[in-house]
């Protein structure tokens, strides 16, 4: 009995190849939504500078922006890629935040002190919490609302 693998099965019968890639790529495929609430079967091959590329199950390359998938596939790319997924006025908040910390850390020496900086770090932390609060931060998944709290964690 012969028994046929990888690139041989594919030259011996070239009329299986189709075939086989497709549901190779069939079984890689996910639902991907987009704003319109339109769903396709594709697999993610690639994303880069906002861009992902999906390859469909009849083997079409498809290039999107990030922007047009709803928020739950595009934070699951992000996360993939490891990329922020902190929506983007917990990123605006945490700038505002830091911008007071970092004109503290421009002041001259002898108008640094402990008690200053506290105050200083208390107020980013106020800024940033109002802010995040104000967007209904407490409906933000798991894995959303702990980069949330790493970046306000990080003002300390």
């Amino acid at each position: 009995m012969c028994v046929l693998r990888g690139p041989m099965l594919l030259r011996r019968w070239p009329v299986l190849t189709p075939l086989i890639l497709s549901s190779a790529l069939s079984a890689r495929a996910d639902a991907w939504t987009n704003l319109a609430g339109h769903v396709i079967q594709a697999a993610l091959v690639g994303y880069e500078n906002g861009q992902a590329t999906l390859q469909l199950t009849n083997g079409t390359a498809m290039r999107i922006p990030l922007s047009a998938l709803c928020e739950a596939d595009q934070r699951r790319i992000r996360l993939r890629y490891n990329e922020p997924v902190a929506p983007d006025y917990a990123l605006a908040a945490y700038r505002d935040a830091s911008a007071l910390l970092i004109r503290y850390g421009r002041l001259p020496p002898e108008r640094k002190s402990p008690e200053e900086r506290e105050k200083v770090v208390r107020q980013a932390l106020a800024v940033f919490d109002q802010r995040i609060v104000s967007r209904g931060a407490s409906r933000l998944d798991a894995a959303v609302r702990a980069e949330v709290d790493r970046l306000r964690d990080s003002l300390r």
